[in-house]
């Protein structure tokens, strides 16, 4: 009996661990994996040419702008933003409005994961002006295409997928 019930066992553990791993769930309220909340994109261009690739080069071509309204405890925001090199660290994006409060936008490229496309990843860091020793970071990102000569400038969302924060 032990054997057989070591086996079964055995075959279960192996079974689990071959599985994929479940998608994050939407954590309603949170922000993170929310379909209730995602930032919005427009104006998007981005190419490729022989120096890197590149979304909304800066000095050249038009900002892509992203914004999002506030949620929950998240600050509204409105931001544009430009940069170039795939792999290179976030680059700060200027702010639109003159909410209050401490925020800060900023985006780079990535690899794309499927292996095609601009991978794009944006950040959103905020202070908690009611509340000392604050720090907020949201992440999300999406791949959308590198459409510069080829397609009109496009608009798509953004839903954060990681957040931390120090309170």
């Amino acid at each position: 009996m032990f054997n057989i019930n070591f086996l079964v066992l055995s075959f279960l553990s192996a079974t689990a661990l071959a599985a994929p791993a479940p998608a994050p769930a939407p954590q309603a309220g949170t922000g993170v994996n929310d379909p209730a909340y995602s930032w919005s994109v427009t104006d998007w261009s981005a190419g490729c040419a022989r120096s890197g690739c590149y979304y909304a080069q800066p000095n050249t071509l038009p900002d892509f702008n992203i914004s999002a309204p506030a949620y929950n405890d998240i600050p509204a925001f409105s931001a544009y933003c430009s940069g170039y090199t795939v792999g290179a660290p976030f680059q700060p994006c200027g702010v639109n409005d003159d909410l209050p409060g401490n925020r800060g936008v900023a985006a780079h490229l990535l690899d794309a994961e499927t292996g095609t496309g601009a991978h794009i990843e944006v950040s959103l860091a905020w202070v908690d002006l009611e509340q000392t020793d604050t720090y907020y970071n949201y992440t999300g990102n999406a791949t959308s295409t590198y459409n510069q000569f080829v397609a009109p400038p496009q608009n798509f969302t953004i839903t954060p997928s990681s957040a931390f924060g120090v309170a």
